[in-house]
């Protein structure tokens, strides 16, 4: 346990800011010279049920340092567990590997579930309390005086503050206490606990929960925690919300913290459906509208129609598809592998939202190379020769590069919706179909190109047939010019040939030197396969070559090939301005 020991060394605030990686007096400052209104700004955001929420977000400088502490933290947790051989959690939530989707898990097809709510979770918890923790704690014991600082670092106003990185990880440690207490009552009467933040549940398949967990309230359907229960949250610090005490029988929907838990673990059916409804809208008309809430002179909560952003909405449907992919997952470890083969009618919604952000409505330019390793060429490339550049990237504030490409990403995600996971073989059909595919959408296209980068090599023929079908040209199509138009903005760019050479690859624009480069006495293979005892691949080569060493590589080689990709953006934006804005009426 490496990073505890250091930690457990620490005596001094100087001995903790080296063990966190900072300089003390940059440490001293913020927490003892930096002004105190200058620490945190304050403001509140509206809850769903119209309360107020108070956040207090920490400087710059602050949540930097803060942030660091919750990683660290969050390190020392984990070889504790890997020590002591712990493989589970009762508490789910800002745990690494951990999510709402397992703790929802939890509680699948269960009788009764009920939900327990703790009033004011991160307030409850005190300077004392967290300085008290790191003193006396078994797996910690920290000196004194590092505890202090870490409890300055940790906590505003006497409290953990909602909107520190810090405040997360720090009462996971302070309710673990709660946690092991919570679980063992549960299990001695044959129940399931498990904790999400301040949301604490409990299922079973009995008939009725003991009545020291929960007893009906005054009125029909309402219920009040067990004094029993109530007891021991009341002794480990904490309070119950008795307004939020819930109990949920399994002929009715059965949620935990927000997702449906009755037969498998799924996002509620009127969530799915308003996700769908609003991507319809985006396709159909270029926009939707959203709901927020927000908070009016008074400090009254309302509901208002705004203006959704794409990103949003992605974000919601990769929320789904989170939830989805868990459920799979299992599936897949109880040995049903076959359980699902097509896309869902949600999926299929998903996959079309994937293709109008990044190849219809994309905001710039899209690239789509062949493989993860090439998007790190291409992209250390732009940055070195980016004055050269301007229409593929563009310095702002002073020395801040900013790309004004896309490169499009390989994941888990794109390859299941899109069936794209690199190689030739799949972007066949992506270029045979990419007019139908965006045939999908009546809102205006981006004027920005679809480009997709191939190596000029034997591997590239099944690729320039299927140019040669999907275009129905007579023209022989083997890599000898510089790109391929296909149709609606999608073009496809062969690796330049260089010295007369007969085929090409993207490596071949590294110079010499670089790609001798030596990793542990290994040298590169650019075949990437069938690599010896002495060989490395592409991966090791982009990673710890290209990426760490951009700053002193000469990256002229790529210029033949950024001035084909510069010369076709300038081209389809050209063409589409032309097509959208009418011709000057002829002076008389």
């Amino acid at each position: 346990m490496i990073k505890l020991k250091l930690l457990q060394s620490a005596a001094t605030l100087r001995d903790l800011s080296i063990v966190l990686g900072f300089q003390p007096k940059a440490v001293s400052f913020i927490l003892y010279k930096y002004s105190k209104e200058k620490l945190y700004t304050s403001f509140t955001i509206p809850k769903k049920s119209g309360a107020l929420r108070d956040i207090h977000a920490p400087c710059a400088e602050l949540k930097n340092l803060q942030s660091r502490v919750s990683e660290y933290l969050q390190d020392c947790i984990q070889e504790i567990n890997e020590y002591k051989k712990i493989t589970q959690t009762l508490s789910h939530g800002f745990k690494r590997g951990y999510s709402i989707v397992t703790n929802a898990s939890t509680h699948r097809k269960r009788r009764l579930v009920l939900n327990i709510d703790l009033e004011d979770f991160f307030g409850s918890i005190n300077f004392g309390r967290v300085r008290g923790f790191f003193i006396t704690n078994k797996n910690f014991s920290l000196n004194p005086n590092v505890a202090t600082v870490l409890a300055q670092i940790i906590c505003f106003d006497n409290k953990l503050p909602q909107g520190s990185p810090c405040s997360p990880v720090m009462s996971n440690l302070i309710g673990h206490l709660l946690d092991i207490k919570l679980a063992a009552m549960a299990s001695s009467m044959k129940c399931t606990y498990s904790r999400y933040a301040d949301d604490l549940t409990f299922s079973t398949n009995k008939q009725q929960f003991p009545v020291e967990l929960v007893s009906p309230g005054d009125n029909h359907h309402d219920w009040v925690a067990g004094a029993k229960l109530e007891q021991i949250i009341s002794k480990c610090g904490f309070k119950v919300n008795a307004r939020k005490t819930r109990l949920q029988y399994q002929d009715s929907r059965q949620d935990v913290t927000g997702l449906v838990v009755n037969e498998k673990v799924n996002v509620p059916a009127p969530y799915r459906r308003q996700a769908r409804a609003m991507a319809h809208k985006l396709f159909e008309h270029g926009s939707f509208q959203i709901e927020r809430l927000s908070i009016k002179d008074k400090g009254q909560v309302i509901s208002e129609r705004i203006e959704g952003s794409v990103d949003q909405l992605s974000g919601m449907f990769s929320y789904i598809a989170m939830v989805s992919q868990h459920s799979k997952d299992l599936l897949l470890k109880a040995g049903l592998k076959n359980a699902q083969t097509e896309l869902s009618s949600i999926e299929k919604v998903h996959r079309d939202l994937i293709f109008y952000k990044s190849f219809y409505a994309n905001p710039m330019p899209t690239i789509i190379c062949e493989g993860k390793t090439d998007n790190v060429y291409l992209r250390c490339a732009i940055r070195s020769l980016a004055k050269q550049y301007p229409l593929l990237a563009t310095f702002e504030d002073g020395n801040k590069l900013k790309l004004n490409v896309s490169l499009f990403k390989y994941s888990r995600l794109n390859s299941n919706l899109l069936g794209i996971s690199g190689g030739t073989s799949n972007l066949k059909p992506f270029i045979s179909d990419f007019s139908k595919n965006i045939a999908r959408y009546k809102s205006r296209k981006s004027p920005f190109p679809v480009i997709i980068l191939i190596d000029n090599d034997r591997g590239a023929k099944e690729i320039y047939s299927t140019i040669k079908t999907t275009t129905k040209t007579a023209d022989t199509i083997d890599g000898s010019m510089p790109y391929y138009h296909i149709a609606q903005g999608l073009y496809v760019v062969p690796t330049p040939k260089l010295n007369g050479a007969l085929e090409s690859k993207i490596e071949d624009f590294f110079p010499l030197q670089t790609l001798s480069e030596t990793l542990d006495g290994k040298k590169f293979n650019d075949k990437n396969e069938d690599l010896k005892a002495d060989e490395y691949g592409k991966h090791f080569f982009a990673e710890h070559v290209i990426k760490k060493k951009q700053n002193s590589i000469d990256f002229t080689g790529f210029k033949p090939l950024l001035d084909i990709i510069s010369s076709i953006i300038s081209q389809s934006v050209a063409l589409h301005m032309s097509a959208v804005v009418p011709p000057a009426a002829p002076k008389v």
